[in-house]
């Protein structure tokens, strides 16, 4: 396994990675820093900032414009629970 010192995209070295499917934990988490890592991202929602768990917003090839505008200001949560209560 080559560690994040060993890792290079474009020329620079891989600070950080995003947990496959957004899972993780605290074991998880350990070993991102064991490895070598700064930071890594997980689709957790809100909470209180780790840097080994930042929050980020999944996009999938069905994710429409509209959808990753919402995502990306913030707003995707409280524009689905309004969905949601709606119907």
């Amino acid at each position: 396994m080559q560690t994040p010192g060993q890792l290079v995209l474009l020329g620079q070295p891989v600070a950080g990675l995003a947990y496959p499917f957004g899972r993780w934990n605290g074991p998880v988490a350990e070993a991102a820093l064991a490895a070598g890592y700064e930071y890594a991202c997980a689709c957790s929602g809100a909470g209180p900032w780790n840097r080994f768990a930042l929050p980020r917003e999944a996009v999938f090839p069905s994710t429409t414009t509209r959808r990753l505008w919402l995502k990306t200001a913030g707003l995707y949560g409280p524009a689905a629970a309004v969905s949601e209560l709606r119907h």
